[in-house]
């Protein structure tokens, strides 16, 4: 990220547990005929379709519109855009440490409503976590980043997620790619200087995130 005054920013948040799939379990009624009673998550769909074999589900939520709360020792931030943008047209959200070391020390979270490199394939409420890491990937070349530790499958808020710790120009980043339909968001938390700082309020971060059902 960088700010608008020569400053830059970068996003982080916190893993949750993924949702489970939808599940039917036959019933019988009071006269002993089978009926069946299918309960369906909030945000999915029934469907007859084959997901992915390598599939993590994901809702139909609005990543534009969420909730997020600031990590203790850290306040709202204003000034800060993205300096390397991957998916065309985006939004910051920006928070940075009271007693800030460097401009560069800030997290916060991107959000891409649409995905110029083109969308994903969503088949029965589940996405290919092969097709993510090769997104990822993609992000990867265009940030020029370079792997600090090991990319790893996770969730935030609910939804999948794939982490890294990368070096990009100018700073380090702990970063979570959250995928949507048709949307993503980069939850970052990047530092030039206070890294234990960055990446403490990184996981409180992450843990606030809560995002709308799309209408």
């Amino acid at each position: 990220m960088t700010a608008m005054v020569a400053l830059t920013g970068c996003q982080g948040s916190a893993p949750d547990e993924p949702t489970a799939s939808p599940s039917s379990s036959p019933t019988a009624s009071s006269a002993g005929a089978p009926t069946s009673n299918r309960t369906i998550p909030p945000g999915f769909i029934e469907c007859d379709g084959r997901p992915p074999k390598d599939g993590a589900p994901v809702a139909d939520v609005d990543l534009t519109a969420y909730t997020d709360q600031a990590p203790d020792g850290f306040v709202a931030a204003s000034g800060y855009g993205e300096d390397l943008p991957v998916e065309g047209d985006w939004v910051i959200t920006a928070y940075e440490p009271l007693d800030q070391a460097h401009g560069l020390d800030v997290l916060g979270m991107v959000v891409y409503p649409q995905m110029d490199l083109g969308p994903l394939t969503v088949t029965c409420d589940e996405i290919s976590w092969a097709d993510l890491e090769a997104r990822v990937d993609q992000y990867d070349v265009i940030r020029e980043a370079t792997g600090v530790e090991q990319r790893e499958r996770t969730t935030v808020a609910g939804l999948p997620a794939i982490r890294e710790v990368v070096k990009v120009p100018r700073y380090t980043y702990e970063g979570y790619w959250i995928f949507g339909r048709g949307q993503v968001a980069h939850a970052y938390c990047q530092w030039a200087v206070d890294e234990t700082q960055i990446r403490q309020g990184c996981q409180q971060y992450l843990a606030t995130l809560v995002f709308e059902e799309a209408s």
